[in-house]
């Protein structure tokens, strides 16, 4: 009995119309939201692609203080790819010229993510880079040729240690912006690092360890 007058109700109200207003209106907010929620997911997925690029790795360890190497070891025994870096700013000497530089000293398997561009001459093309420079090797941002007026195959003397000058930086996917001296771009090994005698007690040093890989295995590393 019931069932028949809420059959009977139900059917004169849907023949007025409102229930079928409701309805679709009902209907429009579920597809708005699957929408956005899709669009969001998107646009997540891009973000978290392109911050990987922008960083060079998939997570990163930064400290003002020497980095505990044990993290390395542990990631190369899980299916992860690291990398080291050391920042420092330092005067760049060539041709009795001199420049205020900021550079970058890493590792050979450095960037594990985003691409490193560079020329092997200053006029030459441009293209990506697999690893850093080797021992021994410096390669400089655009600008320092100019400031010291050198060329590819001269050397600049960073700390106590000479460089050969052997490609032209034209972009870092990790590169840090600092005003005074982000477009002075030197790249050097970091294994080079000891012979320069440039990072002494005091020294205003970055340290940074770069891992990349699986998501599950970054969260049982760190």
């Amino acid at each position: 009995m019931w069932a028949k007058l809420a059959l009977k109700l139900f059917a004169r109200e849907f023949r007025r119309g409102e229930l079928t207003v409701i309805s679709a209106a009902i209907a429009l907010a579920v597809l708005t939201v699957l929408t956005l929620s899709m669009v969001t997911e998107r646009i997540g997925q891009s973000i978290a692609q392109k911050s990987s690029a922008f960083i060079a790795a998939d997570r990163v360890l930064a400290s003002d203080h020497v980095l505990d190497t044990s993290f390395i070891a542990k990631a190369e025994t899980e299916n992860l790819k690291p990398a080291q870096m050391v920042y420092f700013d330092t005067m760049l000497f060539a041709n009795d010229e001199m420049q205020f530089s900021s550079v970058k000293a890493a590792s050979n398997a450095s960037p594990l993510k985003g691409q490193l561009k560079v020329k092997d001459t200053l006029v030459g093309e441009t293209k990506i880079a697999r690893n850093g420079p080797s021992l021994g090797n410096v390669w400089l941002s655009e600008s320092v040729f100019y400031s010291l007026n050198i060329d590819i195959g001269s050397q600049v003397e960073l700390g106590a240690a000479l460089f050969n000058v052997e490609k032209v930086i034209v972009e870092e996917p990790d590169a840090p912006f600092n005003v005074f001296s982000s477009s002075r771009r030197v790249l050097i090994n970091i294994a080079d690092v000891p012979k320069t005698e440039v990072v002494q007690p005091g020294s205003r040093v970055y340290y940074r360890q770069l891992y990349a890989g699986d998501e599950a295995d970054i969260r049982s590393l760190l």
